[in-house]
């Protein structure tokens, strides 16, 4: 299969619905690679929903990840280890920043799920840093 991007798109000046074809086929051949459903169980076992991951030729990665529970479990972003000017990280070089924040006082059973989401989505961000499986996401075209 031919992979979508951009250019590809507007070189062939395909239709809409062509298009829209396309990322669909994209999308279910993303969701369909082994790596990508080991990703997706250990992100739903932690309260995540897994959007997207896959990587490029060149090794960057492409992974968005959302809470389940918007209003107890905080965001997290891949970032690069290393630093750098990129902030896509590598395949060799992911990172996750667990985004803090208040949501004001809790009484003490609410402060307990929002103390048990945040473990999670730090066990989860340990564990996706140390994960294995990022090259074998499908990869497209840069």
């Amino acid at each position: 299969m031919k992979k979508w991007n951009k250019q590809a798109v507007t070189a062939a000046e395909i239709t809409p619905e062509q298009d829209d074809a396309a990322y669909e086929a994209l999308v279910a051949e993303m969701r369909n690679n082994p790596a990508y459903k080991e990703l997706e169980a250990k992100c739903s076992a932690h309260g995540y929903k897994l959007m997207e991951a896959y990587r490029t030729v060149k090794g960057l990665v492409y992974i968005i990840v959302q809470p389940v529970d918007r209003r107890m479990c905080p965001e997290m972003y891949p970032h690069r280890k290393s630093g750098g000017l990129s902030r896509t990280p590598k395949v060799d070089d992911i990172g996750f920043r667990i985004q803090t924040f208040s949501i004001g006082s809790l009484p003490t059973d609410e402060f307990e799920v929002y103390l048990s989401n945040h473990q999670n989505a730090y066990e989860l961000a340990v564990w996706m840093e140390e994960w294995e499986g990022w090259s074998n996401l499908l990869q497209v075209d840069d």
